[in-house]
């Protein structure tokens, strides 16, 4: 939180083919409909045991989740934040998503977590030093995805966008970003 996703989601969203969605439950609840994920996701499973239509059913409910929400583009936003912690299971459930992981000055996000008033939602912004840790463990996360998945998953530095958001497009594309 408090890395950019606003400012992202804005800028997608002036693409006509781009709907924002916001921080939306779609993948929290598209988990809770799949009791084989579940299962894996909270250690009570093997991993080996999911199957295509575990993932299939996800991508599904997922997109379900999207069009109840009255969202029925073919690009849409969803900035929720613990999204990034499902980039895996979530590729594999939508292949033709595109991941946009927002870092920013662990100065700037630590002190603005820090003075936001997340109440119960994300007791971590209570303390530096778990902040400290959260943004240290998003940071890896991200690096690893971003490297694992180049095609699928790409780390934007926020003051990099401020300063020149033109520059940060990368290559032309025919299509939305996803």
């Amino acid at each position: 939180p408090r890395s950019g996703t606003t400012l992202m989601k804005q800028m997608f969203s002036r693409h006509p083919a781009v709907q924002a969605g916001g921080e939306m439950m779609a993948s929290h609840i598209a988990f809770q409909r799949n009791p084989n994920l579940r299962a894996v996701m909270e250690r009570e499973a093997d991993p080996e045991t999911l199957t295509d239509d575990d993932l299939t059913r996800l991508g599904e409910d997922y997109v379900e989740f999207l069009h109840n929400e009255g969202l029925k583009a073919d690009v849409v936003t969803d900035k929720m934040p613990a999204n990034y912690n499902y980039i895996g299971l979530l590729s594999r459930a939508l292949p033709r998503a595109r991941f946009v992981l927002m870092r920013r000055h662990p100065l700037d996000c630590l002190l603005s977590n820090y003075t936001q008033n997340f109440g119960s939602n994300q007791t971590f912004s209570t303390s530096f030093e778990t902040l400290g840790v959260m943004y240290n463990l998003f940071d890896e996360t991200a690096t690893y995805w971003a490297t694992l998945m180049p095609d699928q998953v790409r780390v934007v530095n926020y003051e990099d966008i401020v300063a020149d958001a033109e520059r940060q497009r990368g290559p032309a594309r025919s299509r939305a970003p996803r």
